[in-house]
Order: C-alpha cells, then structure tokens, then sequence
C-alpha cells in the first residue's frame, strides 16, 4: 500500500471510525441507527476540518503566489466562456482559494463548506484580495438553495469525506440550472466513506 493511501485511510477513519469493530449483533441493526450515525460522522468531519483550518490557510495562502493559480483561473475562464450564465457555486470551499479564483474569471460565486472556521477564513482572503464572494456553512448533503439556481457547480477534494455521495450529487443536480455544468475533481483516497 502506498504511504499517501495509508495516510488517507487513517485521515477517514479518524473522521467516521473504525467500523470493522461493531459487533455482530449490532451491526445487524445498524440500519435503525443511520440517522445518528451520519449525524455523528458529521460532526467528526466538522470537527476535524475546523482543527485543519488554520494549516489549510497557510497552504492556499503559498499556492497564490505559485504558477498553478495562474493555470486555475486560465482553466475557470475557459470555463466561463462556455457557460451561458454567471452564477457559480463551490461545494466545499474550504478557504476559498477555487471561489476566489472564480471570481477573478467573472463568476458570481456563492460558496460553502461544513466547517465554520473555513469559512472565517475564506472570508478573510476574500476581504484581503477584495473579492466579493458569497461564504455560507452549509452541508453538502442538504443545500440551501432553490432549484435551478446556479448555471455552474464545482467541487474540489470534498466528496470523499461525504457519508451520503449519492444525496450530495442529487443536491449539487438539483440547485444546477438545466443545461449547467457540474466539475468535481476528488478521488476515493483508497476506502469509500
């Protein structure tokens, strides 16, 4: 097993748990208790993304001052160019770097993320690039939003820590516009959570 996959599956179990240790007998009715389960993964993924905030600013603060930036907004302005209208949003924004980016192609960007202290920060690098952006924390799996709202969703590293996939891809489909575009760029990391 390669070392980064390792570590990725330790990073999930810390945020779910370790379900191999259930016994037998409660497992068996695991399907009564799935609405405090997931409440419970919730708030371990909140958690564990608050803890992360901090370093995660200081990595996204590096990555503007790197090449990348410059391929990210060339992509997300391709992007705008092939969509009919202006309004995106960004499923777990984490400190805003992609919505700030967005911005700067000619999105209006409403973006959210399950970590309140995410989004303090995103709101901060916002205020500092001065970019207006709309920072809200919301789940994924329960978006606020009335249906066909947005003509572009984008989501980038999230869907893996997402206890309910198909709820969440059903929210994104349903607040896009017909016709929008949905990007997520994620991988499995090893073990479905």
């Amino acid at each position: 097993m390669f070392a980064a996959e390792a570590r990725r599956i330790k990073t999930q179990n810390k945020l779910i748990g370790d379900m191999t240790q259930i016994p037998a007998i409660v497992a068996d009715k695991m399907d009564k208790f799935v609405p405090v389960k997931i409440i419970t993964m919730i708030k371990r993924i909140t958690a564990y993304w608050n803890d992360r905030s901090s370093s995660w600013r200081k990595e996204r603060d590096e990555a503007w001052s790197r090449p990348e930036t410059e391929h990210w907004l060339a992509f997300f302005k391709s992007v705008r160019s092939q969509t009919t209208g202006n309004k995106v949003l960004e499923v777990g924004t984490a400190t805003g770097y992609f919505a700030n980016i967005m911005t700067l192609a000619g999105f209006e960007v409403t973006a959210v993320d399950l970590s309140p202290q995410m989004i303090e920060y995103a709101k901060l690098v916002s205020q500092e690039l001065e970019l207006r952006v709309d920072y809200r924390v919301m789940d994924a799996q329960v978006l606020h939003f009335e249906a066909n709202t947005f003509d572009f969703v984008f989501t980038r590293l999230m869907t893996w820590t997402i206890p309910d996939l198909e709820k969440c891809y059903r929210e994104m489909e349903r607040v896009l516009k017909p016709g929008g575009k949905l990007i997520n760029l994620d991988a499995d990391f090893g073990k479905t959570v």
